[in-house]
């Protein structure tokens, strides 16, 4: 599922295994079971809701937030950086965030990150904020 411009897509019950967004801001959301979403260039706003999702934000100011399960939030395969102040909220589980930077190119840009339950693992640059209940926080100096 892709298309341009500002979208709205639901990925329902089982697992969604493409919900990209494409270009413009957009709002996805997982549902149950195992989702991979893509926000793309623009501001989006991405909910993996329960379940072990994948999560890409893309170009933009975007909001991540995982839901219950063992989350990735990682950078899109198709940009080598968010080049945007970006929100990351974990829920229960053991989350992995890597978003914060991509393939060793910094944005130079805050990010905010939360992890919510569980053991989580985030790849952070100096000028992002990380909360508390991320246990294992990984400053990367470039």
């Amino acid at each position: 599922m892709t298309g341009p411009g500002t979208d709205h897509a639901y990925g329902g019950g089982g697992n969604d295994l493409d919900i990209d967004g494409g270009d413009g801001g957009d709002r996805l959301y997982g549902g149950l079971g195992e989702d991979a979403l893509r926000g793309l260039p623009g501001e989006d706003v991405l909910h993996g809701d329960p379940g072990g999702d994948t999560i890409f934000g893309g170009r933009g100011d975007d909001a991540a937030h995982g839901g219950d399960g063992d989350d990735r939030f990682n950078q899109s395969e198709f940009s080598y950086s968010n080049r945007g102040s970006d929100e990351y909220h974990g829920k229960a589980g053991n989350d992995t965030n890597s978003a914060t930077e991509a393939y060793g190119d910094p944005d130079g840009k805050r990010d905010e990150v939360s992890c919510g339950e569980g053991t989580d693992r985030v790849y952070a640059s100096p000028e992002d904020f990380v909360a508390d209940d991320c246990e294992d926080v990984r400053i990367l100096e470039f």
